[in-house]
């Protein structure tokens, strides 16, 4: 179950689905929840403890997703980190390079001159 709502995070984080988006889906979800309860015309107390046990279980299912969103959020921005890191890393190797071969060509030159 933990391994769904990582997969699912995961992909809303990488399509760019913001958490305002789920937690206006879920904050429907619940709303829809509560109709049934008070469609099943409980009596007040039973009422009442359905819908906290709706609240509790909603509260608990959002807690878990809003932390799969930050942790693949937090993955994605590492993953982009380290990326750039080797980018830069490999842009200044090249640059590196160039100027020691520029160097070399200009001492050749002076030499022959």
């Amino acid at each position: 179950m933990h391994q769904n709502r990582a997969r699912i995070s995961k992909i809303h984080v990488k399509i760019g689905l913001m958490t305002k988006w789920y937690l206006a889906a879920i904050e429907k979800l619940t709303l829809d929840i509560y109709n049934v309860v008070l469609d099943l015309n409980l009596c007040p107390e039973d009422t009442r403890k359905a819908v906290q046990a709706v609240n509790k279980i909603i509260n608990f299912e959002r807690q878990i997703v809003l932390e799969e969103y930050e942790n693949v959020a937090n993955s994605i921005a590492k993953e982009k980190q380290e990326r750039i890191r080797f980018e830069v890393k490999e842009t200044i190797g090249s640059i590196t390079r160039d100027l020691d071969l520029q160097s070399k060509q200009s001492e050749t030159n002076l030499l022959k001159n």
